[in-house]
């Protein structure tokens, strides 16, 4: 993940590839903005002046500045009407900049986090969802920079990417909680990044069986607990349904069962259920060929619930969680489940097939 710093300087001595100041939308700059527009000979009011930049949510203007600035380049980015702002357009919008700044082919971004006093029209719209600045620019900012290169070649596509994120405070006295608030941040993304991946690994390599051993990765570092059933311990708990799903499949089902033991021991736990189908061809009721390459995403909820109750590990929610993930392939095969066949579940329910696209109910 991208390495994430904070700095205590003042903006015209921060020397970085980019500088990122955010604006509410409005006739003429305020705040830090203002005080950085008298040092600049007043610059960035006749942007506003002319209409270049207003503040307009995601909005972006990206200036070369010169002395007494060190920055090589300052970035505008808008938040929209001040009492419309929320902890999504903060997120958004430092992912609009971060973005652009990639773009730019710049590998240093910093941005400008303010006092509660600096941006009050901020800082009440972050309070309606209890989130705090830093930690909002942390998550935009990483999520928004990441991509999936496993499978590319960065010395012959020469990839630009953002090397660093810098956190600025001109005030001391908010570098303590600013570490604290980015640390939940980058904690926050790493999780919803590591869910990501799995969606986007091709199906033949994300299996059954991968899912099993990514959700044992996410467990041993925070010591939750993870069971995974195969098809062995299905067939003597008489799974008929999961099993029958997988029968077309010649990748082995897995019943990924990840444990957060975070609340008060025997207390019930909140339970997620994640559909893990990790590719789905509809089986014998087969789909249209187009578009079929997406059906690797067929395991998307699977991903979400082994990324959630990481993020509840490495953040240590005080609850019990259990995540559930049956996890197979629906594929068609002279084993394959037809229509009009009969399975029967762990409750002994007898189920009818009339359609073999319809797999996710009969694992979930």
């Amino acid at each position: 993940m991208i390495k994430t710093t904070i700095k205590n300087e003042r903006l015209l001595t921060h020397k970085t590839n980019c500088l990122v100041l955010f604006s509410t939308e409005e006739k003429n700059p305020s705040g830090k903005l203002a005080e950085l527009d008298t040092k600049l000979k007043g610059i960035i009011k006749s942007l506003f002046k002319n209409k270049r930049f207003e503040g307009k949510l995601n909005q972006t203007l990206l200036l070369n500045t010169t002395k007494p600035m060190r920055a090589d380049h300052l970035l505008l980015v808008g938040l929209g009407k001040g009492i419309e702002i929320t902890a999504d357009k903060l997120r958004q919008a430092a992912g609009t900049a971060a973005k652009y700044a990639e773009k730019a082919k710049l590998t240093t971004i910093s941005f400008y986090i303010p006092a509660d006093n600096d941006a009050k029209d901020i800082h009440t719209g972050l309070a309606k969802s209890n989130e705090s600045f830093t930690q909002t620019v942390v998550e935009g900012g990483l999520l928004s920079l990441h991509h999936f290169d496993e499978y590319k070649q960065p010395a012959k596509e020469k990839l630009s990417r953002i090397k660093q994120i810098i956190l600025i405070t001109t005030v001391k006295s908010q570098v303590s909680s600013m570490r604290s608030s980015s640390s939940k941040g980058q904690k926050l993304a790493k999780a919803v990044l590591a869910s990501r991946d799995l969606v986007s690994q091709p199906s033949n390599t994300a299996t059954p069986s991968y899912l099993a051993e990514k959700a044992r990765e996410f467990a041993k570092p925070f010591g939750m607990t993870c069971k995974v059933l195969k098809a062995s311990d299905m067939k003597r708990l008489e799974m008929g349904a999961l099993l029958g799903v997988a029968k077309g499949s010649e990748e082995p089902p897995a019943f990924i069962i990840l444990e957060h033991h975070g609340g008060i021991k025997n207390d019930p736990p909140v339970v997620i259920v994640g559909k893990g189908i990790t590719f789905d061809t509809g089986g014998i009721s087969l789909k249209p060929p187009a578009n079929m390459d997406e059906m690797k995403m067929d395991m998307s909820g699977g991903a979400v619930t082994l990324g959630t109750l990481s993020a509840a590990a490495a953040l240590k929610v005080p609850l019990n969680i259990v995540g559930l993930v049956p996890a197979s392939e629906n594929m068609p095969s002279g084993n394959a489940i037809k229509p009009g066949d009969i399975l029967k579940s762990i409750s002994g329910k007898t189920i009818e097939v009339l359609n073999t696209d319809a797999e996710g109910r009969l694992i979930l």
